[in-house]
Formats: C-alpha cells, structure tokens, sequence
C-alpha cells in the first residue's frame, strides 16, 4: 500500500513496479498505480522506477505499458 511507502521514506533507493495480483505489466489490468506514485513523489523519490513483471508478449506490451506508466509519472510529479 501506498502507505508503506511513506512509513519507508529515504529508505527507497530502487522502485520495482507491477500489476499487484498477477504481476503483469503496469496499465495491463485495472489497477491504478497513482497513488503509489504519488507516495514516491510525497517522499521525494527521484530513483529508477522498474518495472519487474511478467510479461506475455513484450512487443505488444511494453509500449503502452511504458505509455500507462509515464502518463501517471507526468499527472503527478507535474500537479500544482
């Protein structure tokens, strides 16, 4: 939970990011990954942001994972 990560704080030095039930790519599913993202932001979390999953077929997938994911980076870490 999104929670954890604030109780972590600077002890976050590497991110590895996944769809939480089935480990498959970010945006694959329904899960929302913004307030993660938000908790990292909260914390000032600058470090690589990896996404360690299993992936079906990463042609298909990478790219609009890739497009999910930096698509919450930038509504977050550029909110007023």
């Amino acid at each position: 939970p999104a929670q954890v990560i604030q109780q972590a704080g600077n002890y976050i030095v590497h991110v590895d990011i996944a769809e939480n039930t089935t480990r498959t790519p970010p945006g694959t599913n329904t899960q929302d990954f913004t307030n993660y993202v938000k908790a990292l932001h909260n914390i000032g979390y600058s470090g690589p942001i990896v996404m360690e999953c299993r992936w079906e077929n990463l042609m298909k997938q990478a790219t609009s994972s890739w497009n999910y994911l930096s698509s919450v980076l930038t509504q977050v870490y550029r909110a007023k």
